[in-house]
């Protein structure tokens, strides 16, 4: 981009020859006037012919400059444009020596003096305002005109000439004064309009530039007055919400949150910051098709020219896959792929919650190890899908039999757990143990036969077999261990002497008891 000097100079030229027409057809008229008025007083000489034929000749060599110039491309550039100046002023200057050597040829009439100098003085006075756009190009014409003007009068010798001759060297230094005056007033004019226009082309592309940004944007920018009404969103929220823009302002903030709650949770979060802001408010906002976009907000509170804060500013991204993915690890890792109840990591935090609560409300609870006996057989014999079928259908039939309170879990290959808070003692747990026991011990269809459910069963108490989650679930998986061993040397159903132990148990003492029980 040219620079704006070099732009200034191309606006005094081209400006110079916009205002050269006017100019040049008056100083023809007068050209014309002074030739007809000379020729019609006396006989015409020698020297009024050859002034006449040079001056016309030199105003048709200035009108084909003129018409050159103006088939220059509009784009040509100052450099290119400064020949075209320097010859405008070179036959500008050739046309004032000319004007001036008029009064060479004058008559020795009075009258006719007064209006040769009354023409003269009417063309300084027009070159004065037509030509000061560009440095020297008034002053070209107006000092050989009033310099030739004075030599004229001084020599005629005489006082009235003298100061005759005195007062055009002061009229000429004048409208040089006056010229220059006018090129520094339309230079300060032009100067400062290019520099607002390079102003305004600088905003404009700062703008085009900020709007490509923002329209590349993904998040959403936003921001509100001290009531929560958005003066200000970027055009990404069409692609976020479905809203144009221009609907969105207006409208309070918190009627976009897909929560009541979200709004004021972020004020809140806004008002507790220490200047930070709030860095990763989560919420859900609602799309204008009614779904819910789980979001990323960073906001901070901003201020006005004043210091006062005038509002809230933000930006809202988009984070609904990676809630998801957040969503789906979260699944992987607190629940069973298979069976869909919970794993073992859900299940560990869930007892440690429930103990917590146990000592301090004082009401035990109970924790189930349940082992599945011939899990290996099933697998080897009927294919891991059958063995798949197998545990699914056992973690339905422990769901079926608790309470929705309760939790039942797969912790490992055969392993189930059953996580039962608020029992109260030996005689809830024996009930609850009751209802899993007859749960598993209906057949099932495995490869279209009936198959029998075998399990071992190890019960504990909480808190008084154990007070942690360690030792608890090393007390319950004890106690299903002893179930296993009693069962392989008995090799039958449930173990008679185990049931009227726990039912022994379960008469005697009501807060706290240890059973092992097989099917």
């Amino acid at each position: 981009m040219p620079s704006l000097q070099s732009r200034l100079e191309t606006e005094q030229i081209k400006q110079l020859f916009r205002n050269c027409d006017m100019a040049f057809f008056g100083s023809l008229i007068c050209f014309l006037a002074i030739s007809y008025v000379l020729a019609s007083q006396a006989s015409p000489s020698a020297g009024w012919s050859l002034w006449t034929g040079a001056n016309l000749g030199l105003y048709v060599l200035r009108m084909a400059l003129v018409r050159s110039y103006r088939r220059l491309p509009s784009d040509t550039p100052a450099p290119g444009l400064r020949l075209w100046k320097n010859l405008f002023l070179l036959t500008t200057f050739a046309s004032g020596v000319g004007w001036g050597l008029g009064t060479l040829i004058l008559p020795g009439v009075f009258t006719l003096e007064m209006l040769f100098i009354l023409v003269l003085l009417a063309l300084t006075s027009s070159v004065t305002t037509a030509y000061s756009v560009v440095p020297w190009a008034s002053e070209a014409f107006i000092v050989p005109v009033m310099l030739l003007l004075a030599i004229h009068f001084a020599g005629k010798g005489g006082e009235i000439y003298s100061v005759m001759a005195a007062l055009s060297l002061v009229y000429g230094i004048a409208m040089c004064i006056t010229a220059r005056r006018n090129h520094a007033s339309f230079n300060d004019s032009r100067r400062y309009g290019l520099e607002n226009e390079k102003l305004a082309e600088s905003l404009a592309q700062s703008e085009h530039k900020y709007r490509l940004i923002l329209d590349s944007l993904q998040d959403v920018l936003y921001q509100t007055d001290l009531d929560g009404r958005i003066t200000y969103v970027s055009p990404s929220i069409e692609q976020l919400l479905g809203y144009a823009p221009e609907t969105v302002v207006g409208m309070q903030l918190g009627d976009l949150y897909a929560d009541a709650q979200g709004y004021p949770k972020l004020l809140d979060e806004l008002a507790g910051s220490t200047g930070s802001g709030a860095a990763g408010h989560r919420a859900e906002f609602r799309h204008r098709n009614g779904s819910a976009i789980w979001t990323a907000t960073n906001a901070h509170l901003y201020r006005d020219k004043e210091g006062n804060i005038a509002g809230v500013e933000g930006a809202v991204r988009d984070i609904s896959e990676n809630k998801r993915l957040e969503d789906e690890l979260w699944q992987l890792a607190n629940f069973d792929a298979l069976t869909g109840i919970p794993g073992r990591r859900l299940f560990y935090d869930r007892l440690e919650v429930c103990l917590a609560q146990a000592g301090r409300s004082g009401i035990g609870g109970a924790l189930m190890f349940i082992d599945l006996d011939d899990f290996k057989i099933i697998n080897d014999e009927l294919g891991h899908d059958a063995g798949d079928q197998y545990l699914c259908e056992v973690a339905n039939r422990l769901l079926e039999a608790v309470r929705q309170s309760d939790t039942v879990a797969r912790i490992g290959g055969d392993e189930f757990t059953v996580l039962l808070p608020d029992v109260g003692g030996a005689a809830k747990a024996g009930v609850a143990l009751q209802k899993i026991q007859d749960a598993l011990a209906r057949p099932m269809l495995l490869d279209g036969r009936p198959r029998p459910v075998a399990a071992s069963i190890g019960v504990t108490l909480f808190p008084a077999e154990g007070g942690t989650v360690d030792s608890l679930m090393k007390a319950a998986d004890q106690k299903m261990y002893e179930m296993k061993l009693r069962r392989k040397r008995e090799r039958s159903g449930v173990a008679p002497s185990a049931t009227a132990a726990f039912a022994a148990t379960a008469a005697a003492e009501e807060t706290e008891a240890s059973v092992a029980l097989s099917l």
